[in-house]
């Protein structure tokens, strides 16, 4: 059993208390599942990424080759259109399920938190249905899931064969062919739990497809993802050079992209998601996400990854594939009130704030809402309001419209006399 898994069953163990007991979770296994999720949701769409450009540069190779290397070569591009068609038919079936167990566990989408991450009966009757079905292996979609990645796994490896590549295929889940795989992982398991496990069983279908991807570039000599061609002036290399490494949350993350030691004559396609060239005929490039909202609570920061891929035509007519990762820390942004939430308003009078989030700059956009309290906007200035609580205490909400989201940036509240 891989590490990573091992350490999702020692905190599953110690959060199965409740089973028998009535007991639930603690928030302190909650928030390390949660966490868990995040970072393995961050580790698919890395893994998803690179095995995409590994596919297309396969296809964008098989399609330049002529005569006899066409001939023994040409079955990469099927065999390339029907793992892909299939990854994708499965990954569907497995984002499906995540989402009915993401509303079972009560998934706040700002947040990216779980009101009810200890949720049991509609869990267990969606993964499991009958649990007595199957000899104990249930007929509910942890089976269906089950089925689906063993006709993959069973694809793979007939592709495999045909390539004549000793390649080792990875289990699927470790033990996910045993007798009780869907009991073992899915049956009288919370909400939260379930999500973690087909997060889980989604890494293992992409590693399989990544093995069968990386053993083909290797085949074909377009090396790995991270691929390295040497010239006369030394190794081609695609890099990404952060504009900023720490992104606020809502705020455009931007990389430069540029080629290692290019040769005079050489010409450059870029290609990826939020990918510009500067014109026709240029070398550099840029590559611009938009870092997604939420946090896992208790976390202020999170990882974003954008992949680019970069097509080389070099002088002597070679063309070479080169991929890189701009990598990002996504930090919430941070509201500065004034005066500060420790002093209390007036109950009935007319109090006066500001409230700036310095991190967004020029993109701050507030969207303000105050419970038990009228709030007024200030006409001229944007980061001024007027407040008249009317409880004993009012809850100020603070978001940000910025680049076409609508970002949480906190939850103050201030006491009234």
């Amino acid at each position: 059993m891989n590490p990573n898994r091992s350490y999702c069953y020692g905190l599953m163990l110690l959060a199965t208390l409740w089973l028998g007991c009535g007991i639930k979770m603690s928030p302190e296994a909650v928030l390390e599942h949660t966490k868990n999720i995040v970072k393995l949701e961050a580790e698919n769409a890395e893994l998803l990424g690179s095995n995409v450009v590994g596919e297309l540069r396969l296809r964008g190779h098989v399609a330049t080759l002529t005569g006899d290397s066409a001939d023994d070569y040409g079955w990469i591009e099927l065999c390339v259109s029907t793992i892909s068609k299939d990854r994708v038919t499965l990954l569907t079936s497995i984002q499906d399920c995540k989402s009915k167990l993401e509303r079972f566990a009560g998934k706040d989408a700002q947040l990216s938190t779980y009101n009810e991450p200890d949720e049991l009966s509609s869990t267990h009757q969606e993964m499991m249905g009958n649990d007595q079905a199957n000899g104990g292996r249930g007929d509910g979609t942890a089976l269906r899931l089950r089925q689906g990645a063993r006709e993959f796994q069973a694809v793979v490896a007939d592709w495999v064969h045909t390539s004549q590549l000793k390649l080792e295929i990875p289990a699927i889940a470790a033990d996910a062919l045993g007798s009780h795989w869907e009991a073992d992982h899915f049956g009288d398991k919370p909400a939260l739990l379930a999500i973690v496990e087909l997060e889980l069983l989604k890494r293992d279908i992409l590693k399989m497809e990544s093995v069968l991807v990386q053993g083909l570039l290797q085949e074909l000599h377009l090396g790995e993802a991270t691929q390295q061609t040497e010239t006369k002036q030394g190794k081609l290399a695609l890099r990404c050079t952060p504009v900023s490494k720490v992104v606020p949350s809502g705020m455009k993350a931007e990389g430069n992209l540029s080629i290692d030691n290019l040769p005079v004559g050489a010409t450059v396609e870029f290609e990826g998601g939020g990918v510009t060239m500067e014109g026709d005929g240029a070398t550099t490039a840029t590559l611009r996400a938009t870092s997604p909202d939420g946090f896992a609570k208790g976390s202020s920061e999170k990882p974003l990854t954008q992949t680019a891929s970069a097509k080389v035509t070099l002088p002597d007519g070679l063309i070479q594939e080169l991929e890189t990762q701009c990598r990002f820390t996504i930090r919430k942004p941070v509201a500065v009130i004034t005066p500060s939430p420790d002093k209390p308003l007036r109950r009935g009078q007319k109090n006066q704030l500001t409230i700036d989030v310095p991190d967004l700059g020029e993109y701050y956009s507030p969207q303000v809402e105050a419970t038990d309290a009228t709030l007024q906007p200030n006409a001229s200035d944007k980061r001024k309001f007027t407040i008249t609580p009317t409880g004993s205490s009012t809850t100020l909400t603070i978001r940000s419209l910025t680049n076409g989201q609508r970002i949480l940036v906190d939850k103050v509240t201030f006491q009234v006399k």
